[in-house]
């Protein structure tokens, strides 16, 4: 049973699915099309090209959940999507430009991403005048034409991001430190705390950006690197297609060493996430 009160949010993809993708393939549209992370703990809503069927991708923090209802014949009809400007063209454009140069970024959202968020905005603007000001469906849109200065931002910025969803995903790393911080008895278990939690944090940056990790011999602290020219994995053969996310290969590790104990599994871990802590020589060309 899925737990709505804990769940960020619902959403619902626009068009219909082949659901012969299954799970990987559903986690695959989700951080692809999205650009989401299939481990935040929204749920993801899919419908079968004939509409008979319902599917429902969760992160449930132990295991990966896909739902699957199906619905009667008149039961439930899905309402008609009017053609016009979707966000998700936007993060297309994203997707096609990640990696260039602030220049190349600014250009392109100019001549493309602009256009369409002055179409979303008149259409967000005709929506409102239809419905009900009382209506979720109103409040959203109020709320977001409230911040339409700051969703709009990156369009006069090429070295900004459309969204700030890393660093969302960042802030819940810190909120879940800080809960699981109250259950620190003493001054020296929280150093020992500490200690662990750099090491698994660090580990995990290895796991996430191996290429990028070893050409700096550290984490970047900012958007830009030597030359100027911004820090994505891609640069370094990393896929443009997750960016900051856990690889898949990672993810599975961590989930298997969780069921197992640590003393069957220390090799594995220290292969996967670095904890060998290898001079940064070596470490580059092991992962050349």
């Amino acid at each position: 049973m899925i737990d709505f009160s804990a769940v960020p949010r619902i959403m619902v993809a626009t068009q219909p699915v082949d659901f012969r993708k299954g799970m990987n393939g559903l986690f695959v549209l989700v951080a692809s099309t999205l650009e989401a992370d299939p481990y935040c703990g929204d749920i993801f809503v899919f419908r079968a090209k004939r509409g008979d069927r319902v599917r429902c991708l969760y992160w449930g923090g132990s295991g990966m959940i896909l739902a699957t209802k199906w619905l009667e014949n008149g039961s439930f009809t899905f309402p008609p999507i009017k053609d016009g400007p979707m966000i998700a063209e936007v993060y297309l454009i994203e997707q096609q430009i990640r990696g260039e140069g602030a220049e190349v970024r600014y250009h392109a959202r100019q001549s493309r991403s602009a256009a369409i968020m002055r179409s979303l905005k008149a259409r967000l603007l005709e929506l409102k005048a239809d419905i009900s000001t009382q209506s979720a469906l109103a409040k959203a849109i109020n709320y977001t034409l409230k911040h339409w200065t700051g969703l709009t931002a990156f369009l006069d910025d090429g070295t900004i991001e459309v969204d700030s969803n890393v660093v969302e995903r960042s802030m819940k790393s810190v909120a879940l430190t800080r809960k699981n911080s109250m259950f620190v008895g003493n001054a020296r278990g929280g150093e020992t705390f500490a200690i662990l939690a750099s090491l698994i944090n660090t580990a995990l940056c290895r796991a996430r950006h191996k290429a990028l990790y070893a050409d700096r011999r550290t984490m970047p602290s900012a958007s830009s690197g030597r030359n100027g020219k911004p820090c994505v994995p891609s640069q370094f053969g990393g896929s443009p297609l997750f960016g900051t996310r856990h690889s898949s290969h990672a993810q599975r590790v961590f989930r298997n060493s969780r069921s197992r104990s640590l003393g069957r599994n220390r090799s594995a871990l220290a292969r996967s996430y670095g904890f060998s802590f290898a001079s940064a020589d070596s470490f580059s060309s092991r992962c050349a």
